[in-house]
């Protein structure tokens, strides 16, 4: 339990508390509407504070930006909706308690339908972002390395030709993972490791035959952007 949560409830339960203290400490007839009128207020208020206290536990596993601004405000607005209305029937003495039920409820259900929907868009959001990290860590890692071949002395004869897959794959799109991802990968550990040889004929055959994959499945890859953007995928 991290420091806020446990602020949040601190305040939460000394709330609570007062309201219940103040509710008997003050004059008042207490006929059906006040009791359930002070019921809905202290339902409220551990919707208020748990909710608060939940957005915080939640938030480091979904998107902090969407569940605090979406869900935040629902939390904040409805309890505070809630406690106005039965201020008004408490006050008011209201006789209609059906329809101060009603519109408790829909409040509840209002304000639950909303948190499911918070949840699991923020999740769906938090998701797609770790993915895009990972892409764009694993693809500029390879990126890196292509880098580091081309710039290396022992490979001059080749530095055009890494230079170039180099940047076919720098300038595509590097923000989503595809199935080529892993044999992109594994053709660059190919090279590295035939790069590593002595000079010879098959080698530069080899290291030829390679790069050239590696520009053909950066091609096929782009192909497999394409269908992803488009939902094809």
């Amino acid at each position: 339990m991290n420091n806020r949560i446990k602020a949040i409830t601190i305040i939460g339960s000394l709330t609570f508390l007062l309201s219940i203290f103040l509710y008997f400490m003050i004059s008042i007839e207490r006929i059906t509407i006040v009791w359930l009128g002070m019921i809905f207020i202290l339902l409220a208020e551990m919707i208020f504070f748990g909710g608060l206290a939940l957005i915080e536990y939640l938030s480091r596993s979904v998107s902090q930006v969407f569940i605090r601004s979406f869900g935040g405000a629902a939390i904040v607005i409805i309890p505070i909706i809630s406690v106005a209305v039965s201020m008004v029937f408490m006050l008011t003495k209201s006789e209609s308690i059906n329809m101060f039920i009603i519109i408790q409820v829909s409040l509840i259900v209002i304000l639950s339908i909303i948190a499911v929907i918070a949840y699991y868009v923020s999740l769906g959001i938090k998701k797609e972002s770790d993915n895009v990290l990972k892409s764009v860590s694993e693809l500029s890692a390879m990126i890196g390395k292509l880098n580091l071949l081309r710039n290396d002395n022992s490979n001059t004869k080749y530095s055009a030709m890494i230079g170039k897959v180099e940047d076919e794959l720098k300038y595509s799109d590097i923000s989503s993972v595809v199935p080529c991802d892993e044999k992109l990968n594994a053709k660059l550990t190919n090279l590295e490791s035939e790069l590593l040889k002595n000079d010879c004929e098959s080698k530069d055959k080899k290291v030829s035959v390679i790069l050239n994959d590696m520009l053909n499945i950066i091609k096929h890859r782009k192909i497999e952007l394409r269908g992803i953007k488009k939902g094809g995928i």
